[in-house]
């Protein structure tokens, strides 16, 4: 039996992930967490997008402007991407902070 506090925690979150969803997506966009793991990572719209919790809360956290956030996503991914093909164990960043990135934009 789950405790009050991890069921409010999981309530909690899945109400920002919704906020999250309505600021960035739109209200009637579908989502779910991936291997129904609340706090992990969602699928927006069957493969919309993927993002991590920690990447929903810093979106709402900095107030990211909608079209900074998805600029940022696709930055971040293609880094990644990139950084993977090399398979070198390189040190070079994997991505950019989102904070880095909004201030560049402003």
């Amino acid at each position: 039996m789950k405790s009050k506090k991890l069921s409010q925690w999981e309530k909690a979150t899945n109400e920002l992930v919704h906020e999250f969803i309505t600021k960035y997506y739109n209200k009637e966009t579908s989502w779910y967490w991936i291997g129904d793991e609340i706090g992990h990572v969602i699928d927006v719209g069957n493969a919309e997008g993927f993002h991590s919790l920690e990447t929903i809360l810093q979106a709402l956290r900095l107030e990211c402007p909608i079209e900074n956030f998805f600029e940022w996503d696709e930055q971040n991914n293609q880094m990644y991407a990139a950084w993977i093909e090399r398979d070198d164990n390189s040190k070079e960043p994997r991505g950019i902070s989102m904070e880095y990135f909004i201030k560049r934009r402003v």
